[in-house]
């Protein structure tokens, strides 16, 4: 379950380029269905709402995600939980009902990067960088990376184009 949970919120962080205290601010009510495809609801900061549509791998983790975790009907729950360890049986991870901290989202990104033998220093924000990055290679715009990042101007989004380092540019 864990496993699943923390590819969702990286996937939610990577293909949304939401900021980390919004994808962990999300509630299930947050994923919904239109035009038969899911969207997701960010709350930005300023108080701001960006609704998109997920794109089909991001659809796949939530979907398989939410289904596991049986949060379907959960509705306004936080969802991304924090987890608590069932004392019996074989100490089974379970999510506990309390939102997922964006500290502790950082603690278990850097795990999941240090699991994965990545040996660079990897942080919540890194997740928009690569987002963007990814978004701009396949033939996206920056006024659009800009729209989605919900970033004030287009040069803050610039800052997050990391196509020269990676020789596209």
């Amino acid at each position: 379950m864990v496993g699943l949970r923390d590819r969702a919120l990286i996937g939610v962080m990577v293909f949304t380029f939401a900021r980390v205290s919004a994808a962990c601010g999300l509630n299930v009510a947050d994923i919904f269905h239109q035009q038969r495809r899911l969207w997701v609801r960010l709350h930005e900061k300023g108080c701001k709402f960006n609704e998109m549509p997920c794109h089909h791998t991001l659809e796949g983790y939530l979907a398989e995600y939410i289904e596991r975790a049986r949060l379907a009907a959960a509705g306004r729950a936080p969802l991304f939980q924090a987890i608590r360890y069932r004392a019996y049986g074989r100490g089974e991870a379970v999510l506990n009902g309390v939102r997922l901290h964006r500290t502790n989202a950082w603690t278990m990104v850097r795990g999941r990067a240090r699991a994965a033998g990545i040996t660079t220093e990897v942080c919540n924000h890194t997740f928009r960088g690569t987002g963007i990055t990814a978004y701009l290679e396949n033939g996206g715009t920056l006024e659009k990376a800009r729209q989605m990042a919900v970033h004030a101007s287009t040069r803050t989004a610039q800052l997050y184009d990391r196509r020269e380092d990676r020789g596209h540019a």
